[in-house]
């Protein structure tokens, strides 16, 4: 049989005293910082309804960028077509200006022609010369009527 042996000296405890104060430390700490989170939430909450008006107007903005982005691409689609139609005008402004210059030419060969006609450019009418012994008799008076519709 094996006996233990003790020390010789006084018992020794365990401190408990040591264990109680750290967690009455720890609870001590836990309590503070649920007060100091219920303080922050209640500190956010009051922050959020500070910044509510600019969310609101921050909505509001958004909301009229949308609408502004989308007159910008109806003008965008606007422009689109107007330059579709203005290069269309261009294709057929060729083919115009291909018939004026024929035109051109054609003016210039009938001016060239109307030229070696030498025709003066009005024709001299024959004038008329009154003759100093023609002149005009007066009427003479009536006074007879006749039956004929008309008068006189």
């Amino acid at each position: 049989m094996t006996t233990e042996r003790r020390p010789a000296g006084p018992v020794r405890r365990r401190p408990v005293h040591l264990a109680v104060m750290t967690g009455a430390a720890a609870g001590i700490y836990a309590v503070s910082l649920a007060g100091v989170t219920a303080l922050q939430a209640s500190t956010d909450a009051d922050l959020a309804a500070a910044r509510q008006p600019v969310a609101s107007a921050i909505a509001e903005q958004r909301a009229l960028h949308d609408r502004l982005d989308i007159a910008v691409a109806r003008a965008a689609d606007g422009y689109a077509e107007a330059a579709a139609a203005y290069a269309a005008i261009l294709e057929t402004l060729g083919a115009h200006e291909t018939d004026l210059a024929a035109l051109r030419e054609a003016i210039g060969a009938a001016e060239g022609s109307a030229a070696g006609l030498s025709v003066p450019a009005r024709a001299a009418l024959p004038t008329i010369r009154s003759t100093a012994g023609v002149s005009r008799a007066p009427r003479p008076a009536t006074n007879a009527t006749s039956g004929a519709s008309g008068g006189g």
